[in-house]
C-alpha cells in the first residue's frame, strides 16, 4: 500500500479524535511554559520540551480518562468515543483556565488551584451522575 492510499483509508473520526487528543495532550502543557516560564520555551529542545509539557497536561487528561466512562450507560461506549469526549474536557478544562489566567495574569500557584478545583468539581459530577444512573438500575434487580 502507498501512503496516498493509506491516507485516503483514514475516517474523520479517527483524524479528530487524534486531533483533539494532540490538542489535549500536547497543547495545554505547551501554553503554560509559555505563559509561565518563556525562557525555557526558548531555550529547550524540542524532545525535552514535549516531554515537559506533556507531563504538565497529562495528569489532567488521565484524571478525565478515568472518569468519563461513568458518564456513559454500561457497554455504550468504545475507547475512540472515550478518547475524543477525554481529549474535549480536558481541552475544555485547561484551556479555559489559561485564559482566565492570561486575562487576570494569575500567578501559577493560583492558576493551578483554579485547574484542581475545577477538576474536582468535574469528577465530582461525574461520580453523582453515575450515581443517579446506577442507582435506579439496582432497584429495579
Amino acid at each position: 500500500m502507498s501512503l496516498v492510499s493509506d491516507l485516503k483509508n483514514v475516517d474523520g473520526f479517527f483524524t479528530s479524535t487524534l486531533l483533539v487528543l494532540v490538542l489535549a495532550i500536547i497543547g495545554p502543557g505547551v501554553l503554560t511554559i509559555y505563559l509561565f516560564l518563556p525562557e525555557l520555551f526558548k531555550s529547550l529542545d524540542n524532545i525535552k520540551f514535549i516531554l515537559f509539557s506533556v507531563s504538565l497536561s497529562l495528569p489532567i487528561f488521565i484524571l478525565n480518562g478515568a472518569f468519563i466512562p461513568s458518564l456513559f450507560p454500561e457497554n455504550e461506549h468504545d475507547f475512540q468515543t472515550s478518547g475524543l469526549l477525554t481529549g474535549a474536557v480536558s481541552s475544555l478544562i485547561s484551556y479555559t483556565c489559561l485564559l482566565v489566567t492570561y486575562w487576570l495574569k494569575i500567578e501559577f500557584e493560583y492558576h493551578l488551584m483554579m485547574l484542581v478545583s475545577i477538576e474536582a468539581v468535574f469528577i465530582l459530577f461525574c461520580i453523582v451522575y453515575h450515581y443517579k444512573q446506577v442507582a435506579p438500575l439496582n432497584k429495579n434487580s
